[in-house]
């Protein structure tokens, strides 16, 4: 992966006004959905353990690291540490962020927005659902099973996808999704409507 592309995605504020990614997990996902939608972002993801994997995207992140360009808070699991750009990778960033394709850097935007919020339930149980392929050596597996209603719910409820998704994410029918939230006392107009395009 070209690390402009890397360091363009740890610079660009999220619709939270967030920079970090909130792990490794987050951001093999936030790029492989970016690079379904940007050619120039495709760095041969796999079915890995976690699911989508890209040795190349890994290794511009631990090249990375070790320049002292992105930093990581350690307090965490390696796929949950957040990854920020070190004061370093800022300088370098701004300097070449306008020479960089603005409709890429959009969609890093839009999805990044997307995921980024999200928990590691809710991501797993969207990325697993809208991208199928990628379940084929996972370990999540069993994680992901048993997370799909709660993850869902969480999802909607929070906005951060639509009907449609949340129903697809729990394994039903939208009108099904919907009874079942009736059912478990939900108030359907009462819910923050600020969905993504997912």
């Amino acid at each position: 992966m070209d690390k402009a592309w890397l360091l363009a995605l740890l610079h660009i504020k999220d619709a939270n006004g967030d920079r970090a990614v909130q792990g490794k997990t987050w951001l093999h996902k936030i790029v492989y959905v970016a690079s379904r939608y940007e050619t120039a972002l495709d760095c041969g993801f796999v079915p890995e353990r976690f699911g989508m994997f890209s040795r190349s995207l890994e290794d511009a992140l631990e090249w990375c690291i070790q320049k002292g360009l992105i930093c990581k808070d350690s307090s965490d699991s390696a796929a949950k540490s957040p990854l920020y750009l070190s004061s370093i990778g800022e300088a370098y960033i701004k300097n070449r962020i306008e020479a960089l394709d603005s409709r890429t850097l959009d969609i890093l935007y839009k999805i990044k927005s997307a995921l980024n919020g999200m928990t590691y339930n809710e991501l797993i149980a969207f990325c697993y659902t809208r991208y199928p392929e990628m379940l084929e050596n996972t370990t999540e597996r069993d994680r992901y099973e048993r997370s799909r209603w709660d993850a869902a719910v969480s999802s909607f409820v929070n906005g951060k996808v639509t009907t449609a998704m949340a129903a697809r994410i729990a394994g039903m029918k939208s009108w099904e999704f919907e009874k079942r939230l009736l059912e478990d006392g939900y108030d359907l107009d009462k819910i923050d409507m600020k969905l993504t395009a997912w």
